[in-house]
């Protein structure tokens, strides 16, 4: 049975977890295994067990972690056995391998032979990494043979491409923290914006985190205000901010360079559009792709949105 620490993540209104969905639901019932790519806290293992409820295996789910290996475990037999009694345990089920790119070139092998066989006791597999396997592979780094059998591979989008999505996300966590605490709270509009204006480099682990310390910090107050924000809050916050600043400025200085050695640059309209087609694109993604109410986001004119969409040829 589904809970909220699954449901969160298939009932958001982003363009990007509707397509993630999609694909899930072709893949789940199917035999083959899966890789999973996200960045750290985007919620890997929430995905892979949920493709499991979603693919109808009565067996169990059983993690593998690279973490549980010690130096002593490398060789011999008794690594080898460790992961062949796991594959037993989980017929007709999944097992889901956390981090795989951090398994060595030993763990790799075995893995391999393991896994070719896997569909003897009907174990599906399904990998979860935040590095691009096929370059580690390219880079000789990763198993080839490895990494082919994992046919099916997916996407788990960062929290900062599916904002539309943190209002639902914010509201779930409260639920679980008031059935284990027993006390309600909501997020008051003002402190929303905030938190939706934010970009989560911790992606949703961290705005898990985030919702749980204004509980638990917010006393017996039951709406949660800007002011209960932690100082880190807002200096991360700045960090980001200035960050982006400074890389904006630094670009700036490089273009007006490369102007002054040639007048074929037009360095104002390339810096323009530098700053403003993704602007543009994030507006039309947040509002599902309608122009009026982007315009209204973007403050200006839908006559201008459509002459800066022909200009910059956005569809």
């Amino acid at each position: 049975m589904e809970t909220n620490s699954t449901k969160y993540f298939f009932e958001g209104k982003s363009a990007k977890i509707k397509s993630m969905s999609k694909i899930i639901r072709q893949v789940a019932p199917l035999y083959a295994n899966i890789l999973l790519y996200g960045e750290a806290g985007t919620g890997k293992n929430t995905v892979a067990k949920y493709i499991h409820i979603k693919s109808k295996r009565s067996g169990e789910v059983n993690f593998l972690n690279p973490s549980k290996f010690y130096k002593k475990d490398l060789s011999g037999d008794s690594i080898d056995k460790k992961i062949r009694n796991l594959f037993i345990k989980s017929s007709n089920g999944t097992i889901i391998i956390n981090d795989i790119a951090d398994f060595n070139k030993v763990l790799q092998n075995t893995l391999h032979n393991i896994v070719k066989y896997a569909e003897e006791t009907n174990v599906r597999v399904i990998a979860c990494t935040s590095q691009d396997l096929k370059e580690l592979v390219r880079q000789k780094r990763f198993n080839s043979t490895l990494y082919h059998l994992f046919p099916a591979n997916i996407t788990v989008p960062p929290l900062r491409d599916r904002k539309e999505d943190i209002p639902s996300l914010a509201d779930i966590f409260l639920t679980e923290l008031k059935a284990s605490n027993s006390l309600e709270k909501k997020i008051s509009n003002e402190l929303l914006e905030i938190l939706v204006a934010y970009n989560y480099p911790g992606n949703v682990r961290e705005l898990e985190s985030l919702i749980t310390n204004l509980y638990l910090k917010s006393d017996v107050e039951d709406l949660l205000l800007p002011s209960h924000l932690t100082e880190d809050f807002g200096m991360t916050h700045s960090k980001v901010s200035n960050r982006l600043s400074d890389d904006l400025y630094r670009l700036a200085r490089n273009m007006l360079k490369s102007g002054e050695l040639t007048s074929k640059i037009d360095v104002y309209q390339e810096y323009k559009e530098i700053v403003e087609i993704p602007l543009i694109k994030a507006a039309l993604d947040i509002t599902n792709r309608n122009k009026s109410v982007a315009a209204n986001l973007l403050n200006i004119n839908r006559n201008t949105l459509a002459k800066l969409l022909k200009e910059y040829n956005i569809d």
